[in-house]
């Protein structure tokens, strides 16, 4: 065999206890043009070790150097045209390879194909299947792309990526957010169509070490600063329907990076007619188009439906001029 279609770039960082579950669901795969590129993140535990036995080519860094710069080390030493993400405790589904190779053989305008996921655990949390729930929802590149400043509307270790993608867009560990929510937002940005498959191909762990719960760039705040960062390159005006803590915060961030708001719409008594920060209440029923990008930045259940049915009926275009944000 010549060189490698797919390179599996997996990251890893004193994961003895989960790495081996990993490698071995990666050498069950059903396709087989692959290589498998473990980055030893300075580990002090058996993960070197482990990954040797499975004849996985390991990249050592000498100290913990995060994800980021990792996974950059990682993609430096693969020779795939195909970039596949997986992390070291999780495990693919035998067809995972195989059902996103074929994706993208038969999208040739997508330049990433996810899949859906499982969750799994001994301490699963309740907004993490939620947030999954959601996720595995999202398949089309329209919808991906449509709901990205919610939350991630991808599993990054279900991803593989165009070399030219990757290469285009090294991940960055010095924004303040999540080095993953960074890059799809740059990817998406760009108008690169990001497709999913349907079909569940990854167990994916949820434990309280992960980095999602106890990483200070995976924080809820450093989530809406790379939210308004990357919607404040595609407007600098702004309309943001709902004036509670999410759409507060929100306007705070936005601000931060030059933009301006022009007025909230809620449907609370007594915000209407008054002001924020400066900025004006009005009542939500007054969505109309004000050459402005609207935001809707809701938490009640079902408010999100009801500024999406209010800002078509104003006129808006989803993933134009109008954005949910979460």
């Amino acid at each position: 065999m010549g060189d490698p279609r797919v390179s599996v770039l997996l990251p890893a960082f004193n994961s003895e206890a989960t790495i081996g579950a990993a490698l071995d669901s990666l050498e069950a795969q059903t396709y087989r043009n692959f290589e498998v590129v473990v980055v030893d993140d300075g580990s002090v535990d058996r993960t070197c070790e482990l990954a040797k036995v499975s004849g996985a080519r390991i990249v050592s860094l000498t100290r913990n150097c995060g994800v980021a710069a990792a996974a950059n080390h990682g993609f430096a030493e693969a020779q795939g045209e195909l970039i596949a993400r997986m992390d070291a405790d999780d495990v693919a589904h035998p067809e995972r390879l195989a059902r996103q190779v074929a994706s993208l053989d038969a999208n040739p305008g997508w330049g990433a194909c996810a899949t859906a996921v499982r969750i799994t655990g001994d301490d699963v949390q309740d907004g993490f299947l939620r947030f999954a729930e959601w996720s595995n929802g999202l398949v089309t590149p329209e919808a991906i792309a449509r709901e990205r400043f919610i939350d991630l509307p991808v599993v990054n270790p279900t991803t593989m990526v165009r070399r030219d993608v990757a290469q285009k867009f090294p991940l960055r560990g010095d924004r303040g957010w999540a080095e993953d929510y960074d890059f799809w937002l740059r990817v998406l940005g760009e108008g690169i169509a990001v497709g999913k498959t349907a079909e569940t191909l990854l167990d994916w762990r949820d434990s309280p070490a992960r980095l999602t719960r106890c990483g200070k760039d995976y924080s809820l705040r450093a989530f809406s600063r790379a939210k308004a960062h990357f919607l404040a390159r595609i407007s600098r005006k702004f309309t943001i329907a709902g004036a509670g803590p999410i759409g507060k915060r929100l306007a705070t961030d936005l601000r931060a990076e030059g933009a301006e708001i022009s007025a909230f719409y809620d449907v609370h008594p007594r915000r209407i007619g008054g002001k924020i920060a400066g900025i004006p209440v009005l009542c939500d029923a007054e969505i109309a188009q004000d050459g402005n990008t609207l935001l809707s930045a809701v938490g009640i259940a079902g408010a999100r439906e009801i500024v999406r049915s209010r800002a078509r009926a104003g006129g808006f275009t989803e993933g134009a001029d109008f954005f949910c944000v979460a």
